[in-house]
């Protein structure tokens, strides 16, 4: 798709950090960012349907610490330099993401939240936002957040994740 359009952007949607390993995510969105000239975005959520962490053979009860120590590689490998990262769950030296980022910063964040946590998680980020609960629970405390931090919310995006059905014939597809 990358090479047969010009404008289209690319994203993952919703890719579960806690499943990813968040340096080889890195590379692969380093990849797709080149072929696609600079097209790509990252959507990431924490995830918390059990049966799928038993499925990766993940602790349920892992899953913040995976998302926030996933959050923290994986923008210290948009930044493009070096580094090395210790923490509960991962362990890195010396890393370099290559090929480097068509886009500065590499690709546009977005994080999933279902509650007033999760939005903070994305402020504190500087993601855009992909809110999955109440407005009051999770669009307005991003946006305080964002405010709280000195930026304003009004310059980040907002996304909303709807199914929708394409086609010319509803009847027969359906």
């Amino acid at each position: 798709m990358a090479a047969r359009t010009k404008n289209v952007r690319f994203s993952s949607d919703i890719c579960l950090l806690p499943f990813a390993n968040p340096v080889r995510l890195a590379e692969d969105l380093a990849v797709l960012d080149n072929l696609s000239g600079g097209r790509v975005e990252i959507g990431v959520g924490m995830g918390y349907a059990p049966h799928e962490f038993r499925g990766f053979g993940i602790p349920q009860p892992q899953r913040l610490s995976r998302m926030e120590e996933g959050l923290e590689v994986l923008t210290r490998c948009f930044s493009g330099e070096r580094f090395s990262f210790h923490g509960k769950r991962y362990d890195f030296d010396d890393v370099a993401i290559r090929p480097r980022y068509v886009q500065p910063g590499g690709p546009p964040l977005w994080i999933a939240a279902m509650s007033a946590a999760g939005a903070a998680r994305a402020a504190r980020f500087d993601a855009h936002l992909l809110p999955q609960g109440e407005r009051t629970q999770v669009l307005d405390p991003w946006r305080e957040a964002v405010r709280e931090a000195g930026r304003d919310p009004d310059a980040r995006r907002v996304g909303i994740i709807r199914s929708c059905f394409v086609t010319d014939d509803p009847q027969r597809d359906w």
